[in-house]
């Protein structure tokens, strides 16, 4: 078998300001629900779903690169909370790795602040990258 074929979705939240909170979530699920998708596409196929100790082959990485976020653009507790609910529950062990780049003063703070909140093996496949 040759090598393993993941996406990468890039995302720039300090290229958006959120006007409505649930468009802004449907928005990122739709986002990974077609990396997952593309991934089982290039991967061994939906067949191996839900089989126990089988990897779920829709899994891709995810760049979060914070330039630009402002404090004005940090979203609501309860937008946080909701998203890491729905991204749970329909989109376990899909994640490789979230590297997060360009981390200035204000998205330093929000991740400090929902770090916590995270599953601590969500929490192992996070590497902040610093400049």
């Amino acid at each position: 078998s040759g090598p393993v074929r993941q996406p990468v979705i890039w995302y720039r939240p300090g290229l958006h300001d959120v006007e409505d909170e649930d468009t802004y979530v449907r928005c990122i699920i739709y986002t990974l629900d077609r990396a997952g998708a593309v991934a089982s596409r290039g991967g061994r196929g939906l067949e191996h779903l839900g089989k126990k100790g089988r990897d779920d082959p829709r899994r891709y990485f995810v760049v979060l690169d914070a330039k630009g976020f402002k404090a004005s653009q940090v979203p609501s507790m309860r937008q946080v909370k909701k998203l890491f609910d729905v991204v749970g529950r329909n989109f376990p062990r899909r994640l490789s790795k979230l590297y997060i780049v360009n981390l200035g003063t204000a998205a330093g703070w929000f991740w400090r602040l929902v770090r916590p909140l995270l599953a601590e093996d969500v929490r192992k496949k996070v590497e902040v990258i610093q400049r």
